[in-house]
C-alpha cells in the first residue's frame, strides 16, 4: 500500500507533520511608560505640559508592536527600547501656522547593552491645534519605530528623517 494510492493517507501524513512544526513566539520588547524630553531640546513648556507626548508615544509604540510589546522600565533585562523626544515644533492655527514636526531618537538595548539606534521625524500640516498635530506626528513615528523593530539597523533614519 503506497501513499499515492490512498490519498487520505497522504493528506493525513501531511497534516500530521505540519501540526508538529514548532511555533516560535515573538521576542518581547520592553517599552518605557514615559519617554523623556531630551534635556538639550528647545521644546515649548506648553507642549510638554499639555500634549502628553511623553506617554502617548510609548502607548502608540506598544499598540503597533501588538503582542511583542510590553511596558517595563527594566533596561537591563532582555530587549528594551530606550527613547527620548528631541524636538517638537507645533503651533496652533492649522495650515496657516506652517508645518509642525516631532523628532525622536532611540536605541534598542539588549540586556542593558546598546544596540542599533534610530532617529525618527515626522512633519505634518494637518491639525488645527498644536497638540493634535503633535499627536499625529507621534502616531506616525510610533508606526515607523514598530516597523524598524522588525529589522533594526544602526543609525536608521525613519519617516521624514530620511
Amino acid at each position: 500500500m503506497t501513499l499515492l494510492r490512498k490519498p487520505y493517507l497522504l493528506l493525513f501524513t501531511l497534516f500530521a507533520s505540519i501540526s508538529f512544526v514548532p511555533v516560535v513566539a515573538a521576542e518581547v520588547i520592553s517599552v518605557p511608560q514615559l519617554v523623556p524630553f531630551d534635556d538639550g531640546a528647545n521644546i515649548r513648556q506648553a507642549i510638554k505640559n499639555e500634549c502628553k507626548l511623553d506617554t502617548r508615544l510609548p502607548a502608540y509604540v506598544k499598540k503597533y508592536l501588538k503582542k511583542s510589546g510590553a511596558f517595563s522600565d527594566n533596561r537591563n533585562e532582555g530587549k528594551y527600547l530606550d527613547m527620548r523626544i528631541t524636538d517638537v515644533v507645533a503651533k496652533g492655527g492649522g495650515l496657516y501656522s506652517g508645518p509642525k514636526w516631532m523628532e525622536v531618537k532611540g536605541t534598542l538595548l539588549t540586556n542593558g547593552k546598546p544596540g542599533p539606534s534610530f532617529r525618527a521625524k515626522r512633519v505634518t500640516t494637518q491639525g488645527a491645534r498644536a497638540c493634535s498635530a503633535a499627536a499625529r506626528c507621534a502616531k506616525a513615528i510610533a508606526k515607523d519605530i514598530a516597523k524598524w523593530l522588525k529589522n533594526p539597523v544602526d543609525n536608521a533614519a525613519l519617516g521624514d528623517a530620511r
